[in-house]
């Protein structure tokens, strides 16, 4: 945000730095460039959905195009709402967060439109309905927000007097692919029942693969990320004793705070990847 507009930032930027004047003319679609793009489309229904950080304020902006308008304008243009208009979903209220969740595969505002397309939101179990399919994403997107610790609620703006309509009809042979969401899992903690220590350094071998899966990239079947908690994650935390060169562990997988699973494994202490193998075996 700067000089009171909202500046679409394109993929080609490389700073952010929106106060340069170069990189703003160059790299960003202002509120006004975007308003004077879709007053050249002749369509008389229109439909705008932009993911961004404080895309909240171009729905100001947008809207308060009239202001400036003559009283006999604005009586043209309440004239006009009734047959045409424009809808418009925007990712996040003024100056809040959009958020690209990689648990999701993207951002959460385009995860719960797929999703609505999907069947969750369709008029007559087949119909894409603009408002509708608008509605349930607003009603979503905080809900995905909460589950990854944030907050994020979006913004829908519509013309008075102008009626929803549907945009697409889905049949039963059409599929939306979903990107399926990931489990995450953050750092393990193992220790030894004696001395609390984790003197195998299982943890950071279990840690280790945990990596290597996650960097798999969208073929993963998990995500890790290398802190100590994360909002609703998984994590991995035992205890061992050793005997005879032989390990016993009692583990227990939890989700945030809740215990999801209890299993012991044992295994030779010459043979970490051995056990961590067994850990995973029994959590997928």
């Amino acid at each position: 945000m700067t000089d009171a507009q909202f500046y679409y930032l394109t993929k080609d930027i490389a700073s952010e730095d929106i106060e340069d004047k170069t990189i703003r003319e160059n790299f960003t679609i202002a509120t006004n460039e975007l308003t004077e793009m879709i007053k050249s489309i002749p369509a008389q229904k229109q439909v705008l959905i932009i993911d961004a950080c404080s895309s909240g304020s171009l729905v100001d902006d947008v809207l308060s195009q009239t202001r400036n308008l003559s009283s006999s304008q604005r009586r043209a243009l309440d004239r006009m709402k009734d047959r045409t208009g424009m809808f418009i979903l925007a990712g996040s209220a003024a100056n809040k967060v959009s958020y690209e969740a990689s648990q999701f595969g993207q951002g959460l505002l385009t995860y719960s439109l797929l999703l609505g397309m999907n069947g969750s939101a369709l008029r007559d179990g087949q119909y894409v309905d603009v408002m509708q399919l608008f509605q349930f994403a607003a009603d979503k997107v905080p809900e995905f927000a909460a589950f990854i610790g944030g907050m994020q609620r979006p913004v829908i703006a519509t013309p008075s007097g102008t009626n929803s309509f549907d945009v697409g009809q889905l049949t039963p042979d059409v599929v939306i692919p979903m990107m399926e969401v990931k489990p995450l899992f953050v750092r393990s903690n193992f220790q030894e029942e004696t001395t609390f220590a984790d003197n195998l350094e299982l943890a950071d071998a279990l840690d280790n693969r945990l990596m290597d899966i996650s960097a798999q990239g969208k073929s993963a079947s998990i995500l890790f990320v290398n802190v100590k908690k994360y909002p609703n994650a998984y994590a991995i935390k035992g205890r061992y004793v050793i005997e005879k060169g032989v390990v016993k562990l009692k583990v227990n997988l939890f989700q945030g705070e809740i215990l999801i699973k209890t299993f012991t494994v044992a295994g030779s202490m010459s043979n970490i990847e051995g056990l961590v193998d067994s850990i995973l075996s029994e959590i997928e």
